[in-house]
C-alpha cells in the first residue's frame, strides 16, 4: 500500500507521536510505503525533542532493503512573517498540512490517508481527501475528542470530518458517540491496539550512561549523583500529572536524610511552577530536568532508573490512555504508580502492590507517597524485584506484530482488498471486545432486565437497525409490548428506565436531524477559565439547545447507579426528579439533577437577556412568589456552574443585537 499519513510525529513529544511513529515503521516493515505529512517541526520548544546525537535525525525516515518498505518525512514550510502574514495572525497549518499532503498524494500516488488526532491533521485529511478523491481513515486521541470537541466553535467541522472518514478508530466503550454523530457501526474501528515494540521496550536495553547523556544534552551535571538510587519521571509536567505530588514527597525525604537523584525529562506550559516548587522543598540541587528526547531513547532512560513514577490523578480527561506505565513494565524498572492510571489499564487484575509494582492510591497523601518512595530508596533489592515481576505483566500483553497486523489488515479492507499477508485473527484485549448488539449497547439497562425475564426470544433483541433511531424503535415497541407485562409488575421501575434511555437516545437523534441548529446559537466569547461577574455582566448567556428536561416518578438516577454497578434493585425510591439531559458538542452525553431554581434559571439563558439581566428577573420572580430574593452571587455561581458542565455560553451582545 502507499499511504499518506498526516499528524504528529517526532520531534512532537507525546504518546501520540510515539505510537505514530512505531506503527508507521512496522508497516513499512511490511513493505507500504509511508509518505508522513507532519507540522513537527514546527513545534514549540517545550513540547519539541532534542536529538542528543546526530543519528537521532535518520531515524525519523526508513528505508527497508528486505521489505522495500519505507517512511519518508515531508515537513511543513515553516511560518514566515514576511510570506505568510495576515492579519489577524495565526500559523495556517490545516492549510499547510493539507495543500502539501494533497501535492505529496498525488506526486507518490497514495492510496489512503491515515490522519492520527483531529487538530489540525484530522481537518487536513478531510481536506486533502476531497481534493484527491482518496478515502481517509481518521484515529482520535483523549484530549481531541474530549476537551477540544467539546468547544461549540470547533464541534461542527470534526463532526463533518468524522462523518465523511471511510474508518474511524475508536475504543469500544465510545462507540455509541460516532453512532450518534451519524457513523454507521460498519465505520467504527474498536479493536486496533497498540503494541510497545519488544526489541526497544527491554530490560535488555543498556542503561543510559547519565553524565554522557546529561552533558551532550547541555544540562548542568552538578545536580545528578552517580552514587544514590534514582527517582525518574517523563512526560508533561502539571498539577494533574502529580508533578507536585512527587516533589512534596521527596522533600520530605530529603528533610528526613535521604538521599537520592530526581531526573525529570520534562517540560510544559507549567515548567517555571514546577521549577519554583522543587526550589520551596528544598531538592532543586538533587534534581536534573532534561529536555524531551526521542521515544527510542526513553528505554535507556527508564532502565538507569531505580524506579520510574507516573502519578497522574484527577486528570480531566477521562478516556486518556497514556502508554508511560506500559513502557516502564515493559523495561522491567520498577513503577510506582497512581490507582487512578493503575484503574485505567486494561490488565490492571494482574496488578500485585508490592510485588509487581508500587500502587498509591492518593498522590496527594505525600506520607502514603513518602513511604512508597522509601521502598526504592531504600530496598535496592525489592525495586529491582518489583520491576523483573512487572516485565513479566509487559511480556504477557504486548505484542507489536498484532498492533501492526491490525492496522495493516484495516487499511487494506478500506481499500477493498483481501490482506496481502493474512494471519490468524488474534483474540481481542478485555477492553477491546466486539461492540455487541444495538440494544445492548445503546440502552444496556432495559437489555439487561429483558434478558434477566427472557421476555423475547432468541435473537429478538438483535433484530433491526444498529443505529440510534433502531435502538429508540425497539424502545417503543418494549414500552408498550405484552411481553414485559410481566416485567413491569415485578420491577416497578422498569418504564421509567425505558424512557431514561430512550431519552438519551432521542437526544441524538434531534441532533442529527437538525443540521441547522448547532448545539449553540451564539459563538462563546470566555477565553480563559470562568471570568469575574463584572466580566460576566455585559455577556449573553446561551443554552445548549441539545438538551431537555425529563421528569419522573422515582430517584432514577439511584436506579442507574445500581444498574451500572451490576445490582438489580427491588424498588426504586419514590422521589420526584427532574433530570437535565444534554448532548455535549462532542456526543458525549451529560446528565444532571435539577431542582425548579435551576430549570427556571435556563429557561432565562435564552439568548436575548444578559447575565446582568438573567439575574435580575430571577430574583425578580423569586420575590414575585413570595419568596426572599436569592443572591446575586449565588445567582452567578449557579450559571458558571452550568457553563462549566457545558450547558451554557456565554456570547457577545454583538451577537444578540444582529440576530
Amino acid at each position: 500500500m502507499k499511504i499518506c499519513f498526516i499528524g504528529k510525529y517526532p520531534p512532537i513529544e507525546g504518546g501520540v507521536s510515539t505510537q505514530s511513529y512505531w506503527i508507521l515503521r512496522g508497516l513499512a516493515s511490511r513493505g507500504h510505503t509511508i509518505q508522513v505529512v507532519t507540522n513537527a517541526f514546527e513545534v514549540e520548544d517545550r513540547f519539541r525533542m532534542q536529538f542528543p546525537e546526530e543519528c537521532d535525525w535518520a531515524m525519523l525516515q526508513l528505508s527497508d532493503p528486505v521489505s522495500r518498505g519505507s517512511v519518508r518525512v515531508w515537513p511543513t514550510e515553516p511560518f514566515s512573517g514576511a510570506r505568510m502574514a495576515h492579519i489577524p495572525t495565526h500559523n495556517p497549518f490545516a492549510t499547510k498540512l493539507a495543500s502539501l499532503a494533497t501535492d505529496v498524494i498525488r506526486r507518490e500516488n497514495c492510496e489512503l490517508i491515515f490522519a492520527y488526532y483531529f487538530e489540525p491533521y484530522g481537518i487536513a485529511a478531510a481536506l486533502a481527501a476531497t481534493w484527491t478523491d482518496r478515502p481517509y481513515i481518521l484515529q482520535h486521541a483523549g484530549s481531541d475528542l474530549d476537551r477540544l470537541m467539546k468547544c461549540s466553535g470547533l464541534a461542527t467541522a470534526y463532526q463533518e470530518m468524522i462523518r465523511r472518514a471511510r474508518v474511524i478508530i475508536t475504543r469500544p466503550g465510545l462507540a455509541e458517540r460516532f453512532l450518534r454523530m451519524g457513523v454507521s457501526e460498519d465505520a467504527l474501528s474498536t479493536d486496533m491496539t497498540f503494541g510497545l515494540p519488544a526489541h526497544v521496550f527491554s530490560p535488555n536495553v543498556k542503561p543510559a550512561d547519565m553524565p554522557d547523556l546529561i552533558r551532550r544534552l547541555q544540562v548542568d551535571p552538578s545536580t545528578f549523583d552517580p552514587s544514590v538510587q534514582t527517582i525518574g519521571i517523563y512526560g508533561k509536567v502539571g498539577e494533574t500529572k502529580g508533578s507536585y505530588d512527587l516533589v512534596s514527597a521527596l522533600g520530605a525525604l530529603r528533610r528526613n536524610g535521604t538521599p537520592f537523584n530526581l531526573l525529570a525529562i520534562t517540560n510544559g506550559w507549567d515548567q517555571n511552577r514546577f521549577n519554583a516548587a522543587l526550589l520551596e522543598h528544598g531538592i532543586q540541587d538533587r534534581t536534573t530536568i532534561l529536555p524531551f528526547v526521542p521515544n527510542w531513547r526513553i528505554p535507556a532512560f527508564v532502565r538507569a532508573c531505580s524506579a520510574v513514577c507516573f502519578l497522574e490523578r484527577d486528570f480531566p480527561i477521562l478516556i486518556h490512555g497514556p502508554m508511560i506505565a506500559r513502557e516502564v513494565l515493559a523495561c522491567g524498572t520498577c513503577l510506582v504508580l497512581s490507582r487512578e492510571i493503575a484503574a485505567k489499564q486494561f490488565f490492571r487484575d494482574q496488578f500485585r502492590n508490592g510485588e509487581n509494582v508500587l500502587i498509591v492510591e492518593d498522590p496527594k497523601d505525600v506520607d502514603q507517597l513518602s513511604t512508597a518512595l522509601s521502598i526504592v530508596l531504600s530496598e535496592d533489592s525489592r525495586a529491582s524485584s518489583i520491576g523483573a515481576n512487572g516485565r513479566q505483566i509487559s511480556t504477557a500483553i504486548e505484542s507489536y506484530d498484532t498492533a501492526v497486523n491490525r492496522y495493516e489488515r484495516l487499511f487494506e479492507k478500506a481499500l477493498g482488498r483481501p490482506s496481502a499477508s493474512p494471519v490468524p485473527e488474534e483474540a481481542p484485549e478485555p477492553d477491546a471486545a466486539p461492540v455487541g448488539h444495538p440494544l445492548e449497547r445503546l440502552a444496556p439497562h432495559t437489555s439487561r432486565l429483558l434478558n434477566g425475564f427472557n421476555a423475547f426470544g432468541d435473537g429478538q433483541l438483535t433484530n433491526g437497525s444498529g443505529s440510534v433511531a433502531g435502538a429508540i424503535a425497539r424502545l417503543d415497541v418494549i414500552a408498550v409490548a405484552p411481553e414485559t407485562n410481566e416485567i413491569r409488575r415485578e420491577i416497578p421501575y422498569f418504564a421509567e428506565v425505558v424512557q431514561y434511555e430512550r431519552a438519551r437516545l432521542q437526544l441524538s437523534i434531534d441532533a442529527l436531524r437538525g443540521p441547522d441548529r448547532p448545539y449553540f446559537s451564539a459563538t462563546n466569547q470566555i477565553t480563559a477559565g470562568v471570568p469575574e461577574a463584572t466580566a460576566l455582566s455585559g455577556l449573553v448567556p446561551v443554552r445548549n439547545q441539545h438538551s431537555h428536561i425529563e421528569h419522573f416518578q422515582s430517584d432514577i438516577l439511584a436506579v442507574i447507579t445500581e444498574l451500572q454497578n451490576g445490582v438489580v434493585p427491588p424498588s426504586a425510591p419514590q422521589k420526584s426528579t427532574a433530570l437535565l439531559m444534554a448532548q455535549l458538542p462532542n456526543a458525549s452525553m451529560t446528565v444532571i439533577r435539577i431542582n425548579a431554581a435551576t430549570e427556571r434559571l435556563l429557561e432565562l439563558c435564552d439568548g436575548i437577556r444578559t447575565t446582568e439581566q438573567v439575574v435580575e428577573t430571577y430574583r425578580r420572580d423569586k420575590a414575585e412568589s413570595g419568596k426572599d430574593r436569592t443572591d446575586s452571587q449565588a445567582i452567578l455561581a449557579m450559571l458558571k456552574t452550568l457553563y462549566q458542565k457545558n450547558l451554557i455560553v456565554f456570547s457577545s451582545l454583538i451577537q444578540r443585537e444582529t440576530k
